[in-house]
């Protein structure tokens, strides 16, 4: 047995027995961008969640931009890895955890996009602001791996309130993240990732401005 499967089958056991007693771990909340780290405070996390961190790489126009991200993290959530297409660009998002308070959970490695081949699937495509939804007529042939629909919405309140919604392509394990929430003295932020398998027939490319993109999908994901 190798010693990956080894170190996976402990996890495992650990969050079985944590999770037939309860727990609640202390974790750190930060965020960041242009760096993969930051710092925060420690808050308690709710029953059962897990210390996480979140890596995101925003693809405009050549031009990346690194977004990191400390949280409680549900363990389904944990190790995973995947990407969305957006009008005008591409999102690499992963998550990492580890297993006890105030633990430092390692970098998330990025999937990489290497396979740029339609995969014969539609999805509606939009950014809207001040809302949590978006739909026009706007569409965008998915690539690679990214086999279905994404709605992602995301309500930040705080010094810097903003709702954002958008469409795209994406991967099964963004999809995996589902709900997600975090808390602090200054802001409160809440991210849902909905996706469903249906492809739309129709078909136009809409490129969304760069500037405006770049402003919101940091916040987004």
């Amino acid at each position: 047995m190798s010693s990956s499967t080894m170190a996976l089958i402990a996890v495992l056991c650990v969050l079985s027995a944590l999770t037939a007693t309860g727990y609640s771990f202390s974790c750190q909340l930060c965020v960041a961008s242009d760096q993969t780290t930051c710092s925060g405070v420690n808050i308690l996390c709710p029953t059962n969640y897990v210390c996480g961190t979140k890596l995101s790489n925003m693809t405009i126009s050549g031009t990346s931009t690194l977004t990191v991200n400390r949280l409680c993290s549900p363990p389904d959530q944990c190790n995973k890895s995947g990407s969305v297409t957006i009008p005008g660009g591409t999102v690499l998002v992963g998550m990492s955890c580890c297993y006890t308070s105030e633990c430092n959970p390692p970098m998330p490695i990025l999937s990489s996009m290497t396979d740029n081949s339609t995969n014969g699937i539609t999805c509606r495509s939009c950014l809207t602001v001040n809302s949590n939804e978006c739909y026009n007529s706007n569409t965008i042939r998915c690539t690679g791996s990214e086999t279905k629909c994404l709605l992602q919405n995301t309500k930040i309140t705080g010094t810097q309130p903003v709702t954002v919604a958008m469409r795209g392509c994406a991967t099964e394990d963004i999809c995996s993240f589902g709900s997600q929430s975090f808390n602090s003295s200054s802001f409160t932020s809440t991210y849902n990732y909905i996706c469903t398998s249906r492809s739309i027939r129709t078909y136009s490319l809409v490129s969304a401005p760069t500037l405006v993109l770049f402003l919101l999908v940091k916040f987004v994901l």
